[in-house]
Formats: structure tokens, C-alpha cells, sequence
């Protein structure tokens, strides 16, 4: 009996500690204090700390907190937090995520929001398609050295490699996918290493793709990564060892993924 009560008291010591403390956010935020905006929004957006999800809710405190100028507001305006229930939210959340670049200037997240800026004025995702500043965004995004987003890295790496919107420069591509890889794009592993492996350079080849699909796979599943990767292990290349079994296991993922070379291969070999 005396159990329950202690448990009972340590509770509604808890839920009161919680109560206090979202009474002195609530005062933060009535007094215009945009970190605590920011906080708030957050326990909207995510029903936490004794609050009801709410999206609205969650938006105006966010917006409430970038008209502050709150950078970090900003950021999350321009990805997460404008609700696809209110009109032109796509336009909105793309204000928002260019004041951002504009305010932040060399902020870590910079070139994050400017790839996103990419691959909406490329597609024309909610703003008016305009290839020009697609790629001034995508330029800047890979000119912040050590502030650069590895994934952009490798963006721009995929279109020297196609001829896409510049003149067609594998030693460009090399050089941007390996920045990429680097610094811990798994997609720009797997470029890399899938880019040796059509050049014959079997070690370089098995370094990268072994890296990609190993360690990366979750995050960045490649198919054409992961049947080369098969074939290192059948085939013993780059200093792989011989493994079929390793072999089997990358192919099967690779037709996993709708590879057609793995999905045939792997066909045949269920005859």
C-alpha cells in the first residue's frame, strides 16, 4: 500500500514539475520570446509534454518565431512546418527556406536548404520551374568547403557525370562524388565505387562500394552498388574475399531493388 502511494505521489510530483514548466514557457512565448516559439511549436507539432498534436498550432508559433527572425524557425518553416492544409504551402515553406540562406549566410545548414532550393526550381515543386536558379543555389551549396552538405557534393557529381545542365566531365564527377564520399554521402560511395568498377579499378572500386552498401545501405540503398558489389565477392576483385555467400546475399538485395541485370541473373539462377 505504502508502494502505490509513493509511486502515486512521485507522479503527481511529476505531472505538476511538468505543468510548472510549461507555465514558464507559456509566459516566454506571451512575453515574444522567439526561442521559446520555437520550443513550444515543436511540443505541438509532436503532441509532447502535456500537449495535443497540433499543426496549426505548431505552424503560427513556428512563423511567429521566423518573423523574429529566428533562424532555426526559419529552417524548419522551409522543410517540416507549414501544414499542406493551408493554401500555397509549398511557396510558403520556399520563402521561408530562401530568407533563410539569405539570413544565415555561412550558418552549417546552409547548403542543405540551398540543395532543397535545387530540386524545387529544377522540378518546379511549388514555385516556378527556372533551371538558372536551380543551379546558383546548387553552385553555392558546394562552395562552402567544410559547410557543404555532402549529398550536394554528389548531386552535382551525377550531373557532370550525365551532361546534365554542364558539358559531360567524368574527372569532374570523380572529383565531386569522392567529396561526397568523404565526407559521408553513402550515395556518393556507391557512385564512386559503381564509376571505378566500369573503369576496371577493382580496388578503388571494392573500397567504396563495400563502404556503401555495408555501412550506408539504409540510408542510401544503391542497386547498381550493390550488384557490383556481388561480383566482388564471386569474383574475388580488388582484394575482396571470395565469398558466395556474400556474393548472393548483394545480388538478391540488388533484384530487391529492381536492378534488371540482378533480377535477371538472379531468375536464371532459380532454374
Amino acid at each position: 500500500m505504502k508502494k502505490v502511494s509513493l509511486f502515486i505521489l512521485l507522479l503527481i510530483g511529476s505531472v505538476a514539475f511538468v505543468h510548472a514548466q510549461n507555465t514558464a514557457l507559456e509566459l516566454k512565448v506571451n512575453a515574444g520570446d522567439a526561442e521559446a516559439m520555437y520550443e513550444l511549436a515543436y511540443r505541438y507539432a509532436n503532441g509532447e509534454e502535456g500537449y495535443s498534436k497540433d499543426s496549426i498550432k505548431a505552424y503560427t508559433l513556428m512563423k511567429s518565431a521566423a518573423e523574429q527572425g529566428y533562424l532555426f524557425a526559419m529552417y524548419d518553416l522551409g522543410f517540416d512546418f507549414v501544414p499542406s492544409s493551408i493554401e500555397n504551402s509549398m511557396s510558403i515553406s520556399t520563402k521561408w527556406l530562401e530568407t533563410y540562406v539569405e539570413k544565415s549566410k555561412d550558418d552549417m545548414m546552409c547548403s542543405a536548404a540551398e540543395l532543397e532550393l535545387f530540386y524545387r526550381y529544377q522540378g518546379g515543386c511549388g514555385v516556378e520551374k527556372n533551371i538558372s536558379k536551380a543551379l546558383s543555389f546548387l553552385k553555392s551549396s558546394v562552395n562552402r568547403g567544410p559547410r557543404s552538405d555532402p549529398a550536394a557534393y554528389n548531386e552535382i557529381g551525377e550531373c557532370y557525370y550525365e551532361g546534365k545542365f554542364f558539358a559531360k566531365n567524368e574527372e569532374e564527377a570523380i572529383r565531386y562524388f569522392k567529396l561526397s564520399a568523404d565526407n559521408g554521402c553513402g550515395l556518393g560511395m556507391a557512385n564512386l565505387g559503381v564509376l571505378y568498377y566500369k573503369k576496371r579499378d577493382f580496388t578503388q572500386a571494392y573500397k567504396y562500394l563495400k563502404e556503401a552498401c555495408e555501412n550506408e545501405f539504409q540510408l542510401w540503398p544503391s542497386p547498381k552498388a550493390m550488384l557490383f558489389l556481388s561480383h566482388c565477392y564471386r569474383y574475388e576483385l580488388g582484394g575482396a574475399p571470395k565469398s558466395d555467400e556474400k556474393a548472393k546475399f548483394w545480388l538478391e538485395q540488388s533484384s530487391a531493388h529492381k536492378e534488371r541485370t540482378a533480377m535477371e541473373l538472379v531468375r536464371m539462377n532459380r532454374k
